[in-house]
């Protein structure tokens, strides 16, 4: 048999052994109960027996019996005022009186030459000397004050013989309880009241028989508590040994299934293609130390399996990475239900680091907690994100480059008026210079007018060259003022298409957090989609329509939303989705490059944190730009 079986033999022999020994103890015990049980009514009886006797004798003020040698009369009866402890007969024998406390005295020393039992009347301030307690009788007496009833003692060294009373056996059984003072003990003791507690009777009984009784039950009761335990061990040998080669054969499958299962476990661990450590957290998680890694680790920092099991956790994260780390796994220690994810760089043995995605959680094992970590290599990820980055940036400055032949053309539109008037002040001056008739002040006035003309046309240009300079970093800005920004460069051009630009800011401050010049692109665009858009109504059925674009910005619980409307042709709710995907355009491939729309969601939901939809409302459309407010940030 494997050690297994025989542990497990071992284990329900124990166990069955324990059980029955369990019973014969109760058993035992419940037997000696039930013996201290009998001797203490014993002692009752016998102490009921003597209370009567003693009440009897009281009743009838005392007894008189016959005085011959060794009954003589009590001296201490002799002295207690208005008693007579002596009678003669009328043909001269005398009696002497004999009260209960003589009376107890007298059948204890007759009980105690019979062998039967002896019992001893006591207090703690006797009359009869012979009535002072012994040690045991005295502590009884002290009990009985506190509200005891009766007091129980074994005693189990010889007591000392005299010569009025045989030595007791070995051992013996004390039963001693009150005796409160009646209404017929006043006569002898006036001083007491009726229910004083001011003695007691101590009953001796021997028990050796007992004992030895006892003794031979608990020996019949062990020879036959073994005998039992032996039959019952064989029985259940019989009956154990066909189901345990039952339990050994599923063992040893179940061991072959374990061992196959580990062998998985432990190729899957260590063949996993992302690196794998686990480590034993200390209370505050400063040493974490590593307890098993996997071999993509060991070729991620190039060190050999052996030198990283003695290394901490720390020595091989970058000094930027630690803080963080050792906060997470903490935190992962508090909330064990709640796994973590989050970057660091890991450290090479040549001090180069590598940036690495960890994803961690709690497991248990031999009731200890461990943190298993998957290490993910995001080095190419980050690179590809970058230049994704890269690429939006490049296609947000493509959008806005495409969009620079409508801000030209709003540019001439702004520039027509001041420079026609310009051309038309220089000639008029050089018309009156030829004919002699220009004066000082007309000259200061044309120059003052060229001068605020060539202004604005500077102005311009400025403008111009900031809503071409991207914004590098976010900034809290004002939106209202952002897009007054943009009107003048897109009215122009708007109107002269017969389309009316209506904005009209209510002067509170609407601040947001982003970028100002990417949400003037953003704006920019949708307003010149409008332009289109009612362009195409007009051509297609509607030649009559008004055209009107309108700007509103509304407050919400904490967010803006900038609504852009107009009451050109109706976007189909099919294309509401579609018109900002990358490349895709409703104009056709002349007329729309099909990225302006797609990089203006982008710079608003992927930029900003913000969102970017439309709508068909009230027979408008609506693009709608919500952004988070500055004060909910």
């Amino acid at each position: 048999m494997t050690e297994t079986i025989r542990r497990y033999l071992l284990i329900v022999f124990f166990l069955v052994t324990l059980v029955l020994f369990g019973v014969f103890t109760a058993f035992s015990l419940h037997i000696n109960g039930v013996l201290e049980e009998q001797l203490r009514e014993r002692g009752r009886a016998f102490f009921n027996e003597i209370v009567l006797v003693r009440q009897w004798v009281a009743k009838h003020g005392g007894v008189f019996v016959r005085e011959r040698p060794g009954v003589e009369s009590n001296p201490f009866l002799e002295h207690i005022h208005g008693l007579d402890a002596t009678l003669t007969s009328g043909n001269g024998v005398r009696y002497v009186m004999r009260n209960p406390a003589l009376v107890t005295a007298e059948v204890s020393e007759l009980a105690a030459l019979k062998g039967i039992f002896q019992f001893h009347m006591t207090s703690l301030s006797p009359l009869n000397p012979g009535n002072t307690p012994d040690s045991i009788e005295r502590e009884a007496l002290e009990a009985f004050r506190t509200g005891l009833k009766e007091f129980i003692h074994f005693e189990r060294d010889t007591k000392r013989a005299t010569l009025r009373q045989p030595p007791m056996a070995q051992t013996s059984y004390r039963y001693i309880a009150p005796l409160p003072v009646e209404a017929e003990c006043m006569r002898c003791h006036t001083e007491y009241e009726v229910g004083d507690i001011r003695g007691a009777l101590s009953i001796t009984i021997p028990v050796d028989d007992v004992i030895d009784k006892m003794r031979t039950s608990h020996l019949l009761l062990i020879i036959s508590g073994s005998g039992v335990i032996l039959i019952m061990i064989i029985l259940l040998l019989s009956a154990s040994f066909p189901f345990l080669r039952r339990v050994n054969d599923r063992y040893h499958i179940t061991e072959s299934l374990f061992q196959e299962s580990r062998t998985k476990y432990l190729s899957l661990f260590d063949n996993a293609t992302d690196p794998i450590f686990v480590v034993e957290p200390d209370e505050d998680c400063t040493g974490c130390r590593l307890r098993e890694v996997n071999r993509s680790l060991c070729q991620l920092l190039q060190l050999p399996r052996e030198e990283l099991l003695e290394l901490h956790l720390s020595r091989f994260v970058c000094k930027e990475s630690r803080e963080a780390l050792r906060t997470t796994f903490h935190h992962l220690l508090a909330h064990p239900d709640e796994p973590v994810l989050l970057n660091a760089r890991l450290k090479r043995t040549d001090e180069t680091c590598i940036d690495v995605e960890i994803h961690a959680h709690i497991v248990e094992y031999k009731n200890q907690r461990f943190i298993m970590a998957t290490a993910r290599d995001i080095r190419e990820r980050l690179r590809l994100d970058e230049e994704r980055r890269y690429q939006e940036q490049m296609l947000i400055q493509q959008s806005k480059m495409a969009a620079m032949g409508e801000m030209l053309n709003n540019i001439a539109h702004q520039w027509r008026q001041p420079l026609t008037g310009l051309s038309l002040m220089l000639q008029d001056l050089r018309k009156n210079a030829r004919k002699g008739v220009c004066n000082a002040q007309e000259v200061e006035a044309v120059t003052e007018q060229g001068v605020a003309a060539i202004n604005f046309l500077s102005q311009t240009i400025n403008d111009f060259r900031m809503f071409l300079r991207p914004s590098k970093e976010k900034m809290l800005f004002d939106l209202d003022q952002t897009i007054m920004h943009v009107i003048p460069f897109i009215r122009p051009n708007i109107q002269s298409h017969g389309i009316q630009l209506r904005f009209s800011p209510d002067g509170k401050p609407k601040r947001t957090y982003g970028y100002p010049n990417e949400l003037k692109q953003v704006v920019i665009n949708i307003l010149t989609n409008a332009k289109d858009a009612i362009i195409e109504a007009r051509h297609n059925q509607q030649a009559d329509l008004i055209g009107i674009i309108e700007i509103t910005c509304e407050e919400h619980e904490n967010h803006w939303k900038i609504i852009i409307s107009n009451d050109g042709a109706a976007i189909p709710p099919h294309l509401h989705e579609k018109i900002f995907d990358n490349f895709y355009s409703t104009k056709g491939s002349e007329n729309g490059t099909g990225i302006g729309l797609y990089m203006s969601r982008t710079i608003i939901e992927k930029h900003m944190g913000g969102k970017l939809w439309v709508r068909n409302h009230n027979n408008r459309v609506e693009f709608i730009i919500e952004l988070i407010q500055g004060n909910a940030l």
